[in-house]
Order: C-alpha cells, then structure tokens, then sequence
C-alpha cells in the first residue's frame, strides 16, 4: 500500500536549536524545480548542523536567510546561510523563484548592510528623505547543483531601495524572456520619484544577470493614499501582474473610497542591447472589471498564474461580484483574470465557509496552480489551489486551523467535494483526524506549498513537533511535508483517510508517516493519444517514483485488466499495437517500479486507431 502523507524524518534536520534561542521568524517560502527538487529559504535564528557552518562566527545570535535544496525522495542535498548575505541584525520576508537553468533569485528584508554594501537610509542622497527607516531590501541570484550552491551575484543599492523603508519584496521570473521583477512597499522615494501616495508600492524589472531595465513607482499603481502589500507574477511573454491593496483611486481606475484589491498590467518589449527595452501599462483591472468589495474593504492578496489565466486570491469584510458574506469578519475570495485583463469568474461565501468546516475570522490566503508557469505546458484545465488560515472565535483567543481548497481553474467550482467535505484540513481542531497534529492558537505559521505531479509539498513552521520528531528549537521548527494527493481523493473522505492513516501507523492520534517503506510510484499525467494504424502512441508526464525507480509502464482498454509493455518503455511516449482499425479505445497507463509496485491507473485518454 502507498503511504500518501510523508515527513521523511527531516524535521530536526532543517529546523534551528538550541531550544533557548533557535527559533523561525515569520513565513517560509517554496518552489520546486524543472528537476522535481524542492527548494526553501527562512529566517532562522541559532544552530543547524548542515546551515551552521557557513555562517560566520557570532552570527547565530540574529536571524538570517538560510536555504535549502530537498530532493522528490526527502534527502536534504544542501543546506547553508551565505556569508555574502548575513547580518548581525534581524532579517526578515525571504522570497524565491526559480528559472530554468539551476537558478534562484531572492530577495529579503535586512535593518542592515550586507558586506560590500551600505544600508540606504544612511548614504547621502540629492533628493529630500520623506520618511527615514532602517529597512533595504537585497536581491540575489544563486546557481545550485545537487551538491552544492553559490552566489552569483547580490546587491543592496538604491535601484530599489531609498533612505526610507522598504519591506514586503515579492519576486516573479518570466524564464522565456529572461526577466525577473520585483516589487515591494516603500514609505520613501525610491530613485528620487515624487511620492504619489504614503507608502507606495514599487516595482523593477530586471535582467538575469542583474541588469536593471525599468522601475515603476508613480500614479501608474500608486493612489494618493495607501498603497500596501504588493504580489507579483509573470507571464511567460513578457507581461507581469501586480496585485495590491490601495485605499485611493489609481491612474485610469475606478474611484476608490475605502481599501480594496487594485490589479495592473505591465508589458516589457526587449530590444537590443537591453537597455534600449519598452514597456507600458496595458491595463489596470478596474477600468472595465469590478473586483471591489461592496460594504466593506478588501485585503491580503495573493496571486499566481498556470501561463492560461492569471488566479488572484484575498479577503475581504464586505461582498465581492454580488456574492453573500458569511458569518466570519474576512470571508475569502477566488477569481480567475484572463491576460488581456477580464474578470472570468469571482468565488465567495458558503463555498469555503460551510459546515463541517465553519471560521468565523481568516488570516492571510494563499495560492497556487498544480501547473506553474515554469512548468512544462499542459493541454489540460488547471486546479487552483488556496490555503487559508481560519479561527473558530477572533483570531487572538479562538484556535487556528488550516485548509486548502481545491478549484476547477475553468469555473472554479470544488474539487474536494466528497461527502459534504468541501477541502483539504490540513490542520482541525473539530476533529481528531488531520494531517498535522491537532491545531491550537499559534500552533501554525501560515504555510506555503507548491502542487506538481499531484503532490502537495507543504512547508510550514510549527510549534508542534509532527510524528517521530522532536521540537529542535525555543518555538518554532521548520516541517517540510509530502503529500500525495492522487491517494487522496476523489476516493474517501478526508476523516476517513486521515484514520487510515493511523491506523497504518499504528502511532495514536494525529500521527505522519515516514518514507521508511516502499512507495509507490504516482500515475503518469496529462496523456495525449495520437492513432497509427492499428495502433496508439500515448505520451505523457511521469508521475512521482516514489522511494523507487520506473521501469516500465501498463494499459488498459477498461481500467481493470493491465498488460505491460513488451519490450518495457520506461519514459514517454509509449505504444499500444493489436487494436482494431476504427474502433474508439478508452486507454489507461500505470507506472511499475523496480520494487515491483504499480501506480494507480492514470485518468484515460481516448482514440481511434485508424
């Protein structure tokens, strides 16, 4: 039998001790690579024993940035802190993405000057200091192996950062044109610009290399209020996304009285040499779309995209597209934006608020697709992904839980909706089956995860040690957790998964599984058929192996009886001979590993041989 949920024993292996000092400060971050590797950063104060030796002497009193690559299997192939990067004070908001060719850019808070550099709000500048702080953002590039990874190049200067603060970065990479962008919220004057607003959100495009091709800070995105916690995302095209929170009305949008959620476009046409680029806003979201919240405010939004359609996820107090509040203070809302800048679909209410799973307050959402935009592409609809931090009573005395909700990308209608059980709790305290250990207030940091292959990988910092381990540090350890959605649904309930679960691990209540067993390899995805005469050439993605090897792969003409291929074909595409000229076949695949165990059978495809 496959064991879907797995923690692969690593949790005191990334986490920081001792348990007087060593801590994790706010939200870790995640992505996963073109070679299914997982890829982390955190801010993490005291000793690990794999990150600790490339942190200088003396610097483990302050949190900095470590990063860590974990491989499909759960072993840790790297693990370390940059000297380049370190601090002797707080440094906070890590933030990666990942190109294409072993390469991560991240960017993070710092009070300070990392060596080589000089925190901006002491360097002299030509233009009047509006509001002065401590806080610079730095931004970096990191080429990795298996083994090991090194710094390409790094800087903290004023091409984002002014003798103000600027916190909250957030990154995007367009890996087909080669551009990388940042934005973030300054309460100065970033390159000397006016302030439009106070503060205002900022954003930079970049070349890979570093290169700085434009900025934007003026009445394109700012109103002449607040504008707040900027997200970001790219597509693969040029265009890049940004989403925030503003309280005024924005440069061609419509007016705006109270906070609400604000979307712009920007298109960026490289010409030689890169220097000699254009860009321009092709659209701001409210121009023609009303995503502003009726009777209330709007904010914590959060945004992704599958290279199809742009997701945007936030909260809100009041009723978004004519959908019913419910009873919680922030109700969430999902919708689906198309690149030319139309609303498609809005989702909010009793879609997400509902029995068994009532909250009655929200925290910060979160988003994601099971086929990124640096993924290869799929000719299939995608299924959008939103975590969501809820409360039974206000969040300061009520017990915190934690769902992920599952929506078709085409109408957003659920996906986990299988005997009245409309998500994913990942932490509950209505139940004593879930996939971490039951949930109290400030158990949880808010987690991020990433969806590829149909697995979940969730990365979260808790003060709850999962089965088998033990809490390394004073409050919070880091987890990282695999969880194989296709074992899952749509077959069971999630209470009835979850106590099978237990009972398998025969380890009491809210216990995890271990990889220290045979796993079973996922199903092929995403087939495609093409006729021969006679014949089927199915090509597909591989699923997951498991802790094995594929071998060889089966089909089937009625999701029963499997045959495997003679000779054996272990990679795409395969093909299916002996079938019968003009005769429609319904085809299924499963993967065989080298341990002998089989996946289940993948979602068919049809066709007819000619």
């Amino acid at each position: 039998m496959s064991f879907p949920l797995s923690i692969w024993g690593i949790e005191r292996n990334i986490s920081f001790g001792p348990e007087c000092t060593g801590n994790i400060l706010g939200n870790p971050t995640i992505a996963v690579d073109g070679n299914q590797n997982i890829i982390f950063a955190v801010a993490a104060i005291g000793t690990n024993g794999t990150a600790s030796p490339t942190l200088p002497p003396g610097y483990s009193l302050a949190y900095n940035i470590a990063v860590g690559c974990v491989d499909a299997n759960g072993n840790l192939l790297w693990y370390k802190f940059f000297p380049q990067l370190v601090v002797i004070t707080n440094q906070t908001s890590p933030t990666i993405v990942i190109g294409k060719n072993n390469d991560i850019y991240l960017a993070f808070v710092t009070p300070g000057s990392i060596p080589g550099y000089s925190n901006q709000s002491g360097i002299p500048i030509f233009c009047p200091c509006a509001n002065s702080g401590p806080y610079d953002i730095v931004l970096a590039r990191i080429n990795y192996t298996n083994t090991d990874a090194t710094l390409a190049w790094w800087k903290q200067d004023a091409e984002f950062n002014s003798c103000s603060s600027e916190t909250v970065p957030k990154l995007a990479i367009d890996t087909t044109t080669g551009l990388l962008y940042v934005t973030l919220q300054t309460s100065g004057n970033v390159l000397c610009y006016t302030p439009v607003g106070a503060p205002n959100v900022f954003l930079a495009c970049f070349t890979l290399a570093g290169l700085l091709l434009w900025t934007e800070e003026r009445s394109t995105i700012n109103g002449a209020g607040t504008n707040t916690n900027p997200v970001i995302v790219a597509d693969l095209s040029g265009g890049v996304y940004l989403a925030y929170e503003t309280n005024s009305t924005v440069q061609g949008g419509r007016t705006i009285t109270s906070q609400q959620i604000e979307v712009v476009k920007f298109q960026t046409t490289l010409l030689s040499p890169p220097t000699a680029n254009t860009y321009y806003r092709p659209w701001i979201l409210s121009s023609t779309n009303n995503i502003f919240a009726t009777g209330g405010t709007c904010s914590s939004p959060t945004i992704t995209t599958d290279n199809k359609y742009i997701y945007l996820a936030f909260l809100t107090t009041g009723s978004v597209a004519g959908n019913t509040h419910t009873p919680s203070l922030h109700d969430l809302v999902v919708c689906t934006i198309t690149f030319a800048g139309s609303v498609v679909w809005v989702r909010q209410g009793t879609q997400f608020n509902t029995s068994p799973y009532v909250y009655y307050d929200a925290a910060a959402p979160y988003i994601t697709t099971n086929q990124p935009n640096n993924a290869p592409s799929s000719i299939q609809p995608s299924i959008v992904y939103v975590s969501l931090q809820t409360y039974s009573a206000t969040p300061t005395t009520g017990n915190q839980n934690t769902f992920i909700y599952g929506l078709t990308s085409t109408g957003g209608q659920n996906t986990f909706s299988i005997q009245g059980f409309n998500n994913f709790p990942v932490a509950y305290t209505g139940a004593q089956s879930a996939s971490f250990p039951t949930a109290g207030a400030g158990a949880y940091s808010q987690l991020v995860f990433t969806v590829t292959s149909g697995i979940f990988y969730l990365l979260l910092a808790t003060q709850v040690p999962l089965s088998g381990q033990v809490i390394t540090s004073s409050l919070y350890d880091l987890a990282l957790i695999k969880f194989i959605l296709y074992n899952y649904y749509p077959t069971i309930s999630p209470f009835q998964f979850m106590s099978a679960v237990k009972t398998i691990c025969n380890c009491g209540a809210n216990c995890s599984c271990s990889t220290n067993v045979n796993i079973t390899p996922d199903p092929p995805f995403d087939l495609s058929a093409v006729p021969g005469f006679g014949s089927a050439t199915i090509s597909f993605f591989p699923g997951a192996p498991g802790n094995t090897v594929i071998v060889n792969y089966s089909y089937s003409t009625n999701g029963t009886t499997f045959t495997p291929l003679s000779p054996s074909v272990s990679s795409s595409p395969v093909t299916i001979t002996g079938l019968a000229h003009g005769t429609r076949y319904t085809i299924y695949l499963k993967a065989i590993g080298l341990s002998g165990l089989t996946s289940i059978p993948s979602i068919p495809v049809t066709v007819t041989p000619t």
